[in-house]
């Protein structure tokens, strides 16, 4: 059996994770980057008047994180351990994905967005309090 270089642990150890898309804009012309949680808040008003952006409400999503990626599409995504993995293609757009966070068990978990070929297009790496945070 071939193993993926995006996932290359054996699938019984990652926890597949939905990925919902809440808004999408193409063309958008910028360079791949990710925004994740709170941080959408904080940077909506510069990202909404540079890209002409008219995102839906960003209130409380239970128990969903909210993702805004830039120059990025999103396939899949994968959770094991401190990584949440999404497989993903350069794309000229911004997109807003939710994705459930009941999974997550660490308080630290670093977010990469890999290529066809496993290379990191980008990663942030992101705190939270699993029993307080709102996402």
């Amino acid at each position: 059996m071939r193993r993926s270089v995006i996932y290359p642990y054996p699938a019984v150890q990652y926890i597949p994770l939905s990925l919902q898309v809440l808004y999408h804009k193409e063309p958008v012309k910028t360079e791949p980057f990710i925004l994740i949680g709170a941080e959408i808040g904080h940077n909506l008003p510069r990202l909404s008047q540079e890209y002409t952006l008219n995102l839906p409400p960003l209130t409380n999503h239970g128990n969903k994180l909210l993702i805004l990626a830039g120059g990025l599409h999103f396939r899949t995504a994968k959770y094991r351990g401190y990584y949440a993995t999404i497989s993903g293609t350069r794309h000229s757009s911004i997109s807003l994905y939710q994705l459930p966070t009941q999974y997550f068990y660490k308080d630290t978990v670093v977010f990469e967005v890999k290529d066809e070929d496993g290379r990191v297009i980008v990663s942030k790496i992101i705190h939270f309090d699993l029993k307080k945070t709102k996402f």
